[in-house]
């Protein structure tokens, strides 16, 4: 179970999402949060592209904006020049204590982590909802070092929101999509789209509905 303080965050960050955030927003968030908890470190989650051979340009991170620019297109594979490609290849948690006198790592990445400050990281896959990984949140620390418990308290924190976040943007894009092709096949502009769970309540609605139902004569 997550300390106190983790779950109020959590809910504050839920709450960002379900007003509607787009997935950057949210996963800017996210990474704005952990160094807030925890001002000796920082926090980006690296998302993969569709066939995972490299992490996608977007990247979602407050902390160290420049760090992130360098991870752009790193590829994701069992070559290892970092814990994060390593953490999305392996599904396993990975930790790097010294990545300045890490042999395993490639020059271009020491030198990148040296510039921004990161001495040390551990990095965790993100996982979909089929259980396969998607991206890596990646904790980055100040020193070199093992991650201490609330540390790793952080990582769980940050692993369960970004999976979260990834999968409702992962349904709102599948959502689209349906609404594109039935508005093909009906041959109208809009839908209005309803969610119901097991026991017959609206659980949400699509901004087509939304809209109509507050235009005048609505029902």
């Amino acid at each position: 179970m997550l300390p106190a303080r983790l779950l109020v965050e959590q809910n504050r960050l839920l709450e960002l999402i379900a007003r509607g955030s787009s997935l950057d927003e949210s996963l800017s968030s996210l990474c704005t949060t952990v160094p807030r908890l925890n001002p000796r470190v920082g926090a980006i989650v690296l998302l993969a592209d569709s066939q995972r051979p490299r992490f996608s340009p977007r990247v979602a991170p407050d902390m160290l904006p420049s760090f992130g620019q360098g991870l752009k297109g790193a590829p994701i594979s069992e070559l290892a020049i970092g814990a994060c490609g390593k953490a999305l290849y392996s599904g396993e948690q990975v930790t790097c204590s010294d990545i300045a006198n890490d042999p395993t790592w490639s020059r271009e990445w020491r030198e990148l982590c040296a510039a921004h400050g990161v001495r040390a990281c551990h990095s965790a896959p993100v996982l979909g909802s089929d259980g396969k990984p998607v991206g890596s949140f990646m904790l980055c620390l100040d020193e070199p070092r093992e991650l201490n418990g609330w540390e790793r308290r952080l990582v769980d924190f940050g692993i369960h929101v970004a999976e979260i976040v990834i999968e409702r943007d992962r349904v709102s894009q599948a959502l689209r999509e349906s609404e594109k092709r039935l508005r093909g096949a009906l041959g109208i502009e809009t839908v209005g789209v309803l969610f119901f769970d097991t026991g017959g309540r609206i659980t949400d609605a699509n901004d087509a509905f939304t809209h109509e139902r507050l235009q005048p004569g609505g029902s």
